[in-house]
């Protein structure tokens, strides 16, 4: 499945990446180019033709981290 997400940065930012297809290594991702500065990514699905922009899952960092351990959530 291919995904849009939307990430929330600490510095009140958001960065939109379009067509991740693994949620785990896209968390790597983060992890590496914002370090501990991201704060939680919405996850969409990218081929929902009805724009209804419904958040399919959320994941978050920090305290009570909670990140995909797969491919897939």
């Amino acid at each position: 499945m291919v995904y849009n997400c939307i990430v929330k940065l600490r510095n009140e930012k958001w960065v939109t990446y379009h067509s991740v297809n693994h949620l785990q290594k896209f968390t790597d991702f983060l992890d590496k180019k914002f370090e501990d500065n991201w704060l939680f990514f919405n996850v969409y699905d990218k081929n929902d033709k009805t724009k209804s922009n419904q958040i399919l899952k959320s994941f978050q960092n920090g305290e009570n981290r909670n990140v995909p351990t797969s491919k897939d959530y």
